[in-house]
This record gives C-alpha cells, sequence and structure tokens, in this order.
C-alpha cells in the first residue's frame, strides 16, 4: 500500500513539473486499419506535421496522442499510403484506413517507421517478408524465420525449438492471442504449429522485457492472430509436398456498419497417400509392419465490433501430430502410438474509453498433453482380443485471466497497469498399464500437480525531452506450489536517447523470474519433454540481463536500418538432466531425483543487424557473436563448461529482390558455429561382459561438431487468372549445394582379437583392446520442393 501511494504521488508531481502542462491540448485516439481487409495495423505511426511528440498503435491498432488543436496528423505505416487528417475532425473510436500499395516496388522511407524510437530488444519484421523465407518443402514457417534474426538460432537441423541469447527452448514465452503455448512443433520439429495465413502480427522480445510479460527468461514470441476481413470474402488454398492448407474469411453481414467478422484458417498432411501402398499390403497379409503420420491444425476467430470503441473476439487454436504402427501377423498384433498436441482458447474485450483511456481483458485456456505407448493383442477367430497396453503421458494446463489499462496521460507521460492470474495444473508423467489375467484389469494414474500464479504489473514511458524516452516498469509476482509460496520483484527498465535524427542510443535491464521447468529427454528428434513446476526442493529459475546499444539509418533516403546491441547476461537456479536419467520411466514427484540443480549461466554477446524493411530489393543480413556458459556444482568437479545452447559464431542472410512485377526471388543463407557435445575419453572393459566395454566420459560439452550452413532458394511466379484469381507457383531448393549438417553424433565401438589359431573357440574368445568412432549423423541433402497458391 506503501509503494502505490508513493507511486501515485510520483506521477502527479512529474504531472504537475512537465513544461507546458497547462498549455490548451486536444486529445484524440483512433483506429489505423487497412483500407482492403479492415485488419487493424499493429506499429503504424501517428505524428503531427508540426512540433510535437508522435506515437505508434499499440496491439490492437489504436493510438492516442495529444496534441494542439489544429493541428494536422500524417499517419504512414510500411506498405502503405500515407493519410493526412486534421486533429479536429478526429472522434474517439475513430477508423483512419490506409490503403496497400505494392510493396515489393514501393521505396519506404524507413524514418516514419520510427524504429529507431522502440525499446532495445525488439525485432518486428513485416510478416510478408518472414513468409518469403525460404523454407523446408515449402512450408512458411514462422518461427523458423525468426532463427534468421540476430540472437537467435535452433538446435540441430529439423528442430524447431528456439534459442534465444544462449537460454533454452523451455526459457521463451510463445504467446498466441496471449494465450501461451507450450510445444510448437510439428513433425518431429520439422515444421512449427503456427500456420502463417492466420497471423496478423510477430513481435520479438529479448530484452528489456515490458512488464506486462513475465513466466521465462529469455524472450518473449507475441503472436497475433488476423481477425478476418471486413470488405469481401476471402478464400486461398495452398499446396505443398507434405501438406495443404486454406483460408475462409469475411464479414458474417454487411448490412450494418460494424460488421463482425470470422477468420478460418487449417492445414493438414496427407503423408498417408505416401505410406498408402503400404498399409495396403499389411492389411493384405504381404507386410509385417506398417508406420503412419497424421498433422493437423485448426485457427479460428470471430470478432465482434459491439462499438466503434468497443470490441469483443473469440479465438480458436487446435495442432496434433499422431504418429503409429502395427506390427505382427495372423496369431498376435502390437500396436505402437505417439501423439502430441495444443490447444487454445482465447476471449478479449477491448474498449477505448475518453480518448486517452484503453482498457483490455481476456480469459484463456492452454492445455497441451504428450502421449506414447503400445497395445498387444492375441488374434482367435480374426478378433483382437487385448493382452496389455502400456501409456505413459505428460501434461500441462493452464486457465488464464488478465486485465489491463492503458492511460496516456498527457504527451509525455504514458502509464500501462494491470494484472494476471494464472492456474496451473501439470501431470509430470502418468502411467497406464491395462492387462488381462483371466477376466481382471488394472489401472494406474498418478497425481497432478496444482501451482497458482499472479502478478500485477505497471509500465511508464516518459518523455522529458524530444530526444530522451525513459521506459521503466516493475511487475510483482506470487507463485504458490503445495506448501511453497515464492514472491518476486522484477524490475524493468529501458531508455532511448535520439542524439540526433539519424542515431539513437539504448539501453535495457530487465529480471525475469521462470516458474516451470522443462526435462529433455537424451532421444534424439522425439518431443517427449516434460514440463514441472518450480517446488520447494527446485525453486524457479532467475535471471537479470543488461544491454546497451546503437540505431541508425543509412543510406540517402535512409531506406536501410542499422542495429548493433551487446548483452550480459546472468542466471541462477539452472536445472539438468542427470547423466543416464530416463524421463519415460520416472513417475509422479521422483522426477526431483533425475535432475541436477542450483545451476548458474553466464552469457554475453554482441549482435549486428542491417534491415531493408521495403523496397524493390529488401531484406536483412544479422550477425551474432556469444557465449553460454553453465556451472553446477555436481558437473564437471564445479568448474564452468560450455552449454548445450553456445553457439559462439552465427550468421544470416535473407534478401528478396523483385524480378519483374509478377516474378519474385528469395535468397536465405545461414551458418552457426559447431554445437557442443559430450563424447567418451576411453573405453574400459566391462568385468561382467568382456564383449562390450564401458565408456568413460570426462567433462561435460568436451567436443564440438562441425559447423552448419545452407543455402536455401526459392522462386515465386504470380498471375491474375481470368476470374481474377491470384495464382502463385513456388519453386526452391534447400541446401543447394548439398551441405552434410550434422544432426547428432553416434559412438560406436568394436573389439580387438588376437591372431585365430585353429584351437581357439571364436564364441569364447574374448578382445584384448577395443577400437571407437564417433559418427556424424545428417538429415536433409540437396532437396528441391515445388508449393502452388490460388486466393479467390
Amino acid at each position: 500500500m506503501f509503494l502505490v501511494k508513493n507511486a501515485t504521488w510520483l506521477y502527479w508531481l512529474l504531472l504537475l513539473a512537465s513544461p507546458g502542462f497547462s498549455q490548451q491540448t486536444l486529445t484524440v485516439g483512433g483506429f489505423v486499419a487497412d483500407s482492403s481487409t479492415g485488419e487493424r495495423l499493429v506499429g503504424a505511426v501517428v505524428r503531427p506535421e508540426q512540433a510535437g511528440r508522435g506515437t505508434t498503435t499499440n496491439a490492437q491498432g489504436y493510438f492516442t496522442l495529444i496534441v494542439r488543436p489544429n493541428q494536422q496528423l500524417n499517419v504512414s505505416f510500411i506498405g502503405y499510403e500515407s493519410a493526412r487528417f486534421n486533429v479536429d475532425s478526429l472522434r474517439n473510436g475513430t477508423t483512419i484506413l490506409l490503403r496497400p500499395v505494392a510493396q515489393n516496388l514501393a521505396q519506404v522511407t524507413v524514418t516514419e517507421s520510427r524504429w529507431r524510437d522502440q525499446a532495445i530488444g525488439i525485432t518486428t519484421i513485416p510478416i510478408r517478408q518472414l513468409r518469403q523465407v525460404p523454407m523446408l518443402f515449402g512450408e512458411s514457417d514462422l518461427m523458423k524465420a525468426l532463427a534468421f534474426t540476430p540472437g537467435v538460432t535452433v538446435g540441430n537441423e529439423g528442430t524447431s525449438g528456439l534459442l534465444v541469447r544462449g537460454g533454452s527452448p523451455d526459457q521463451n514465452l510463445i504467446l498466441l492471442d496471449d494465450v501461451p503455448l507450450y510445444n510448437q512443433s510439428h513433425l518431429f520439429g520439422l515444421v512449427s504449429t503456427f500456420n502463417p495465413d492466420a497471423v496478423k502480427n510477430v513481435t520479438l522480445y529479448k530484452g528489456a522485457f515490458p512488464a506486462r510479460f513475465g513466466g521465462r527468461l529469455s524472450s518473449v514470441v507475441d503472436v497475433t492472430m488476423r481477425d478476418g476481413n471486413t470488405q469481401d470474402h476471402k478464400r486461398e488454398v495452398s499446396v505443398g509436398l507434405i501438406s495443404s492448407r486454406f483460408l475462409f474469411e469475411g464479414p458474417l453481414s454487411k448490412k450494418t456498419a460494424l460488421r463482425p467478422t470470422y477468420m478460418v484458417s487449417a492445414r493438414s498432411s496427407y503423408l498417408t497417400l505416401f505410406l498408402l501402398p503400404v498399409i495396403i499390403a499389411y492389411n493384405q497379409g504381404k507386410a509385417d509392419n506398417y508406420a503412419n503420420y497424421w498433422l493437423y491444425d485448426i485457427n479460428a476467430k470471430l470478432t465482434l465490433p459491439l462499438s466503434a470503441t468497443r470490441r469483443l473476439s473469440v479465438s480458436l487454436f487446435r495442432g496434433h501430430d499422431y504418429f503409429y504402427g502395427w506390427d505382427g501377423g495372423n496369431t498376435e498384433r502390437s500396436k505402437f502410438q505417439l501423439d502430441w498436441g495444443n490447444t487454445t482458447a482465447t476471449v478479449r474485450y477491448h474498449q477505448a474509453m475518453q480518448g486517452n483511456l484503453f482498457l483490455t481483458g481476456m480469459v484463456g485456456y492452454s492445455n497441451y498433453q504428450y502421449q506414447s505407448g503400445y497395445t498387444n493383442y492375441a488374434i482367435e477367430n480374426r478378433q483382437q482380443n487385448l493382452v496389455n497396453e502400456f501409456v505413459i503421458g505428460s501434461s500441462v494446463r493452464d486457465w488464464i485471466a488478465r486485465g489491463g489499462l492503458d492511460w496516456h496521460i498527457r504527451a509525455d507521460l504514458e502509464l500501462n497497469t494491470g494484472f494476471e492470474t494464472t492456474i496451473h495444473r501439470y501431470v509430470p508423467s502418468a502411467l497406464r498399464t491395462t492387462f488381462t489375467v483371466g477376466e481382471r484389469i488394472r489401472q494406474v494414474t498418478n497425481s497432478p500437480i496444482d501451482a497458482f500464479e499472479q502478478a500485477i504489473y505497471v509500465d511508464t514511458k516518459w518523455q522529458p525531452s524530444r530526444k530522451l524516452t525513459l521506459q521503466p516498469g516493475l511487475r510483482l509476482v506470487g507463485y504458490r506450489v503445495g506448501s511453497s509460496i515464492y514472491p518476486s520483484a522484477e524490475p524493468r527498465l529501458a531508455l532511448n536517447w535520439n542524439t540526433t535524427d539519424k542515431l539513437a542510443l539504448k539501453a535495457g535491464y530487465s529480471t525475469m523470474r521462470q516458474f516451470v521447468h522443462l526435462l529433455s529427454s537424451n532421444a534424439v528428434g522425439l518431443p517427449n519433454d516434460i514440463w514441472v513446476p518450480a517446488t520447494i526442493t527446485v525453486p524457479p529459475q532467475r535471471a537479470s540481463q543488461l544491454t546497451v546499444g546503437l540505431a541508425t539509418s543509412l543510406g540517402k533516403a535512409e531506406t536501410w536500418q542499422l542495429s548493433v546491441e551487446g548483452y550480459y547476461k546472468w542466471l541462477n537456479n539452472l536445472i539438468d538432466l542427470s547423466t543416464g536419467a530416463n524421463l519415460l520411466g520416472t513417475f509422479d514427484a521422483t522426477w526431483e531425483q533425475a535432475i541436477e540443480r542450483n545451476g548458474r549461466g553466464l552469457v554475453r554477446g554482441l549482435e549486428v543487424m542491417l534491415h531493408k524493411p521495403g523496397g524493390r530489393l529488401n531484406g536483412w543480413l544479422a550477425y551474432t557473436y556469444a557465449r553460454s556458459d553453465r556451472q553446477f556444482a555436481t558437473i564437471n568437479d564445479g568448474r564452468w563448461f560450455r552449454a548445450n545452447f553456445d553457439r559462439r559464431h552465427v550468421g544470416n542472410v535473407v534478401l528478396n529482390y523483385q524480378l519483374k512485377p509478377r516474378v519474385a526471388a528469395s535468397v536465405a543463407w545461414q551458418y552457426q558455429s559447431g554445437q557442443p557435445a559430450t563424447v567418451p575419453v576411453a573405453l574400459v572393459r566391462d568385468p561382467a561382459n568382456a564383449f562390450y566395454p564401458n565408456y568413460v566420459y570426462g567433462d561435460r560439452n568436451n567436443f564440438q561438431s562441425s559447423a552448419f550452413h545452407r543455402l536455401d532458394l526459392s522462386v515465386a511466379f504470380t498471375k491474375q487468372t481470368r476470374k481474377q484469381r491470384t495464382r502463385t507457383w513456388t519453386w526452391g531448393v534447400i541446401n543447394a549445394y548439398n551441405r552434410q549438417n550434422p544432426l547428432f553424433l553416434t559412438v560406436s565401438s568394436s573389439g580387438i582379437y588376437p591372431p585365430f589359431t585353429p584351437d581357439d573357440d571364436l564364441f569364447f574368445q574374448k578382445p584384448i583392446g577395443y577400437r571407437s568412432a564417433l559418427t556424424q549423423q545428417s538429415l536433409f541433402p540437396v532437396l528441391p520442393y515445388l508449393a502452388y497458391s490460388l486466393k479467390l
């Protein structure tokens, strides 16, 4: 209460002490949207032509500005024609429509985007650019496209988990319409769950996190679904090598000025078609086994405008992978299965109040489930009778409520505050066994773990001068699991100093607390990861990060953006899986016995990015130098070692070029230093079995695999059909120069035997030594692809 009272007095003092507080001003607010679709634009710039501070639209496309009467406002957004309005003509809730232009051909004035005014550690790249990055099988992949930006990589080739500034995949908060996704992979990590057709905006936060975000240490990826077209009914169909997708959107009714809209997008694989001959052969008794794979995801959104200033939306998402197979013949058969998926739902309410107030509220649900197992059957008289079943699963479920208020107090001062409540339910591992002995059936299920998390936050944006912006914030969190309660205070601060019209110096500091851990199995390629909460013996992870940098624009028209950032991050209370631990054989609370705890981490790095967001030639070049180290008292005798996520050098090039009005080419090249790995240093004889030696391991991550680099190319041919439909053929090639990149390493051994004599018994002859070999396994050779899309 003392803090709240003093914070209130502080804001009133700032308000009264501001120069020009008593001057006559006018508060205006409104929305900025695409004139062709009605989609609200996030990050559009609204700036007075005369002296005065500008602003940008928030995540709902809303802006608030305090100006003097009779001023002219310029509204701009990359890829759209600018608009000009008199402030006296605007009313609260007014929607300003911007007309899109030929994005690939238009010259863009970078200064209009106010990207230099963004807080440090924020990456915003237009969706159209992310979708142009060539990807595996021609599938646009927003998550993997983000890995081409500085400070961000993925793990091994074919995986989808992001590694941000030396952090692990579980240290990233992935939000879809304000609800967290706990798994973002399809097809064992080859494809991410985000359907690019359904996404409107993606923002990546790597440092100086706004106080409204919490619960993760490394990054926040904030993904917003499309709302739906308010003007016309649109259809889009895309066909790729492994899956196809469609998009339906439009107004539910055109009879009202405030049009409710819908958006439905879905994607499904058809790998079953390629596997169908083997499936048929098995059913006919001509094959011993078969395997099948199916994946799908569905995005749906309903947007209901209640008035010019109030809006209600409902978002749904469901993504699922199912891998199974059969083995056996006429007398007995067995089935294995592996499936995982996410389900989310969000109801959000937004209201613009009195021009300078914007209210948000939401309730949400997130559920992630993983399950694997096998079932054995006996065949009698062509009937399958259950013999036994073994199924193991893991899940995490969240119920979320959140509310926030954005208050534009005056031209140089903004306040954002709110609360968040989450009810977690974790099932780290649950076992169900069913077996028939006579007529008895037994089932075993372990109890879930419940946790409760509550937070309040306050963010401010204060501009004491036109060149200086300060953004202090504070997040207070309470987390309860069982009898344990963990309170946390997480301060945040961002600073922007525009030294000239072209150069901005930036700095940021943030403290984050993470109340969940991810235990990853050593099995390669399988998504058998187990989410577990902080407990009385495993405290929450904690990280603090300091970042400094600069941003400037280059070229006569300032069309290139250059940013340089250096960061230093230290982490505490980290955990690591003990060597040889078997997660799938660990149930309920005993997972705590399978980990190393109380680890420390130290990450530091330098990031450079040169970005051209528009024009005939657009794209970016990025380079990152980073070091990520870990220390555990029980590993390496307490000495520091390179983390699994250490990538010293990472370079990326993404270029898009409009060859002709209907032909566009894209090039993507990526490089990263080899991944650290732990390999044996010696082989010794096993007293119990001389034929198979024991491996002796030295220090953790004592080996570095070969570097990863790959070149991907694509060309898109677009044509307008007679029926005014837009048809696009995309041809591309992944790994153009056939680089054999490491997927994982295998260690093999063989015995060394003395010369054979006629009196020797080969079966009982013991080796006199051993030889070993370390082999690199690769996944993708050069791989061409063809994709087709049609917009109706």
